[in-house]
């Protein structure tokens, strides 16, 4: 066996996604909302502005993400700008799950 076969052989299989990820072949992975939280998310949407306000811009940044993924070859700004979008849209997205702990929070108190 050469040296790569054996690289290979001793590499480490990497643990399984977790179930709240889909993959799809044509677009990277994407959190599917737990059942329960569903409800809250839009309650929170109906009656928060600043989560309404995240969840739009989250949405905003998801579609300039697709949109720009669709172009063949990315100029230097756009990978700029990917990366920048992937960040902002993280940002939102903390936001909103601290949000949605503290109403569960509150909740439960």
């Amino acid at each position: 066996m050469g040296v790569t076969e054996e690289l290979k052989s001793e590499a480490p299989t990497p643990p399984p996604l977790p179930a709240v990820l889909v993959s799809h072949a044509a677009s990277p992975a994407r959190e599917v909302p737990m059942p329960e939280t569903e409800p809250l998310i839009e309650r929170l949407s109906a009656d928060n502005d600043e989560f309404r306000r995240l969840r739009e811009e989250h949405k905003k940044y998801e579609e300039e993400l697709t949109s720009l993924n669709g172009v063949g070859f990315l100029s230097a700004d756009q990978h700029w700008r990917v990366s920048e979008l992937k960040k902002l849209k993280l940002i939102a997205k903390d936001r909103m799950e601290a949000m949605v702990r503290r109403y569960r929070a509150s909740a439960h108190a």
